[in-house]
């Protein structure tokens, strides 16, 4: 259900060169093979406020949230889950109607099973996953406050950067987030066929991150964290 409504949506906003590229990437069972590019970013400061946006409120989210999420974005088997393996909900409002939501991985190792590979984030970090704002909300500043409340949330909590994944044929989100302040660190590759993993990680012009490529999980890491 979760799926057809994913579609529905991306057809009805005109994004048709989304449409093709994930029915591209689901045309054969995920176990059997997989072929899949994105971009993984890095966000330590957010961009200031343009205006206070006074009506739309950020802060945890918790179980009792999950009828609303589920109106936002529809999907199978619910959100517990993400709640049962310990993971953070970040909840957006506007004049108390959830606008936007999304989830934080905690814990210095970030694992992608769909995607073959792991991220070394460190400690003090998260790994942002699940974004949703709700359509009627989108282009109106929530996206843009939610980022800048949920860093402060992070950093009550010891957490100074933020870690995540977006496809690379989405030029829309990548821009919008690279506004928002998000750094582009590495285009990360992955062809799986049959079990078989063959990888590649192209660091981004300036980084000065190492790449990698060949047969096998990337372990990729942020050594510029690291070397400080």
């Amino acid at each position: 259900m979760g799926r057809i409504a994913t579609f529905l949506r991306l057809w009805k906003e005109g994004r048709r060169e989304e449409i093709r590229a994930t029915l591209t990437r689901q045309a054969l069972p995920a176990w059997l093979f997989r072929r899949n590019e994105m971009v993984i970013t890095r966000l330590t400061r957010v961009r200031p406020l343009p205006r206070p946006l006074e009506n739309v409120t950020v802060r945890w989210g918790t179980p009792a949230d999950e009828p609303a999420l589920l109106r936002v974005r529809p999907r199978a088997g619910g959100y517990r889950p993400n709640f049962e393996k310990g993971d953070l909900l970040v909840v957006g409002e506007v004049s108390g109607e959830v606008a936007s939501f999304n989830w934080f991985e905690t814990g210095p190792v970030h694992v992608s099973r769909s995607n073959g590979y792991t991220f070394e984030m460190g400690e003090g970090a998260a790994w942002v996953y699940g974004f949703e704002v709700e359509p009627r909300f989108r282009m109106s500043g929530v996206f843009h406050k939610h980022w800048v409340v949920a860093m402060e949330l992070l950093a009550e909590r010891g957490m100074s950067r933020v870690y995540g994944s977006i496809q690379a044929d989405n030029p829309r989100s990548i821009n919008s987030h690279r506004r928002l302040g998000f750094e582009l660190l590495y285009t990360f590759r992955v062809l799986r066929f049959a079990g078989l993993i063959h990888h590649e990680a192209v660091p981004v012009p300036g980084t000065g991150l190492p790449p990698s490529r060949g047969f096998g999980r990337w372990r990729g890491a942020d050594a510029t964290v690291a070397a400080d």
